[in-house]
């Protein structure tokens, strides 16, 4: 392929110039050669009419002495002019020449168009110059006078002057002659000075190229010459390709490092990928999982994964084959996830159980390009799903027959316990008769038993309504720290019975809230029990309570064993003891789950912090305004 022809700046720019110059200099001089000859011609036109007016009057002079000493007149100044043609005289009236330079013409009439506007204008008493051309060819200017006669003076004819226009062009030519050689000597000179200018310009503009060229080739060291002294476009341009190359060569370096520190994570990448999808490659030929994607038609394009087994298959066999025509209960997932659904749906196939997911893979323009599977084999876990069912259904019913039970075993042993209780306040009153000290003894241990069992009966009919759901608070507006005063004080005698030091710290000011006092002095007295059973001897137990935000916060702080942190989360489970307690044998495991029924049930959060041997804090929260119960279920409580 030829390329385009090169043309040097240095050629193209001497040629503006020189075309400048030529058009600049022709246009100059064909205007100057205008006005020269239009000056000349005016000059000349100017003369004639001069020569002619003081021909006119010498003329009129003569005609005095008569028209023989005019005839001699004119026919001396053709002689003595070498550039006059002729002149004549010629009649108003009679239109005819009474003196000529030619003497064959004297008494000839006149009638040709210039004479015609000669006498046209003879009354104006002007001079009328004209062009015209002799019988010959030769050209002439004619000026016409008028001239007088008599005492008045008054225009009797005119005198026609021809003079021949030769002299004027031999001037005019050699004036055009000297124009052009001055024409041409400002060109030639202009022509040297052009090339000057355009060679020291492209040199420095190839001094430019050479280095642009350079750097081209990878040379970073290329730079543009710089000329001291004023500031041109040349070395602007320079300056700036300078300051490029240096920015270039610097962004260069940065680059090259850039792309190697990139090349080396392409390369920790690359590493890194091809590891993992060596890992991914195991794990899909060796989990029990069945991978697969189709096409738009349903074709299988990949079966992989050790699930394939089940079905006699191996990885890759599938491939090229129609899901819906090896597999026809799976036409209805496919279309569904064909048409942009996401599935999961659990069927049977072959005495198989799978729960299988379709995702459609969609393109650049939305459309599904293909569907992604995963299933697995889930008979086993269905079947083990299906026993933990039933044994869910089986458990569900022994704890509605454990609720029933507790139910009924509280209130028939309620009815007993009362007389029990009756009976031994009777003894201890001796309405029966006086008892000895030591049969005092066992009536009160017979009262303590009394009372424990009824807080056992109490705690397990609680369990049993908050088991039925139709346990109900009965909220009022109390002072929850004077409540806490008279529970602390009610269990005070056991603290001085056990050695332990029963403190309380509460705010002088009210704590007042709305909320169901008993049932809070429950959840106190199960709270301050629990610490004086796991209290050794010689120590402290604190109540206190104080505002928190928009809660009241109460804390019993005690002294005693401590909780294990593995216990903790166990401690508020029903039935529920820790080991500690279970060697004691005190309590049913109840009491920590009613408590947190009845905080809740308040609207409230209950919790313990505590370290082996350090003690332990149970704390629990109540709203100041509770919206956990309203007052129709107060009456409904009521009611019951």
């Amino acid at each position: 392929m030829v390329g385009p022809r090169f043309v040097s700046l240095r050629t193209k720019l001497a040629l503006v110039l020189i075309a400048f110059l030529v058009l600049t200099l022709g246009t100059l001089g064909l205007f100057l050669n205008l006005a020269l000859t239009r000056t000349l011609q005016a000059q000349t036109i100017a003369l004639e009419k001069r020569y002619a007016e003081n021909v006119q009057q010498s003329i009129n002079q003569v005609l005095f002495a008569g028209k023989y000493q005019v005839q001699a007149y004119v026919e001396g100044l053709v002689r003595h002019d070498p550039g006059l043609r002729y002149v004549a005289v010629i009649d108003r009236e009679t239109r005819r020449a009474i003196a000529h330079s030619d003497p064959a013409m004297v008494g000839k009439r006149f009638d040709d168009p210039m004479t015609e506007r000669a006498f046209t204008a003879l009354d104006q008493n002007a001079a009328v110059a004209q062009a015209s051309k002799l019988p010959n060819g030769e050209p002439i200017h004619d000026v016409s006078l008028p001239f007088l006669r008599g005492y008045l003076h008054e225009p009797a004819g005119i005198i026609r002057i021809g003079t021949s226009t030769a002299t004027l062009w031999s001037v005019v030519n050699q004036t055009r002659a000297i124009s052009l050689l001055i024409i041409l000597g400002c060109m030639a000179a202009g022509l040297v000075m052009a090339f000057g200018v355009s060679i020291r310009i492209s040199s420095r503009l190839y001094q430019l190229v050479e280095a642009v060229k350079r750097f081209g080739e990878g040379d970073p060291t290329a730079s543009a010459p710089v000329k001291a002294g004023p500031q041109d476009e040349v070395n602007l341009l320079a300056e700036n390709f300078n300051e490029m190359a240096e920015k270039l060569t610097a962004y260069a370096e940065d680059l090259e490092q850039q792309v190697d520190a990139r090349t080396r994570e392409l390369a920790e990448a690359n590493a890194s990928l091809a590891e993992s999808e060596q890992l991914l490659r195991l794990v899909v030929t060796n989990t029990p999982l069945i991978l697969f994607a189709t096409d738009p038609q349903g074709r299988v394009i990949l079966s992989e994964g050790k699930g394939l087994a089940l079905f006699g298959l191996h990885a890759g066999e599938l491939v090229g084959k129609s899901l819906i025509e090896i597999y026809p209960t799976a036409r209805n997932l496919l279309e569904r996830a064909l048409a942009g659904e996401q599935v999961h749906e659990t069927f049977e196939t072959q005495g198989l159980v799978l729960e299988e997911w379709l995702s459609p893979a969609l393109d650049k323009d939305g459309a599904v390009s293909r569907v992604i599977g995963v299933a697995i084999d889930v008979t086993e876990r269905m079947r083990l799903e299906a026993q933990l069912r039933g044994q869910y259904e089986r458990l569900k019913e022994l704890d509605r027959l454990k609720s029933n039970f507790v139910n009924a075993v509280t209130h028939e042993l309620r009815t007993p316990l009362t007389s029990i209780m009756g009976y031994a306040e009777f003894l201890e009153d001796e309405i029966g008769g006086s008892l000895a000290e030591s049969q005092q003894e066992f009536v009160r241990q017979i009262q303590r038993g009394s009372r424990r069992l009824e807080y056992l009966l109490n705690d397990l009919l609680d369990f049993a309504r908050i088991e039925a759901g139709t346990f109900r608070l009965r909220l009022a507006t109390a002072d929850l720290g004077q409540k806490m005063r008279e529970i602390v004080e009610s269990l005070r005698p056991q603290a001085e019975e056990g050695g332990i030091c029963l403190m309380v710290d509460l705010p002088d000011a009210p704590l007042v809230l709305r909320m169901d006092a008993q049932r809070i002095g429950q959840v106190l007295i199960n709270l301050i029990g629990n610490a004086l059973k796991f209290t050794e001897p010689g120590g402290q137990i604190s109540v206190s309570a104080r505002h928190e935000g928009t809660a009241i916060r109460c804390e019993v702080k005690d002294t005693g064993i401590g909780i294990a942190p593995e216990d903790i989360p166990k401690l508020f489970q029903r039935f529920s003891q820790l080991e500690s307690g279970v060697k004691q044998g005190k309590g049913t495991g109840l009491g920590l789950s009613i408590s947190k029924a009845l905080v809740e049930a308040h609207g409230g959060t209950i919790g313990v912090n505590s370290e082996p041997r350090r003690g332990s804090t149970f704390w629990f929260t109540l709203p100041v305004e509770s919206t956990q119960a309203s007052d129709s279920a107060q009456a409904d409580e009521e009611a019951a």
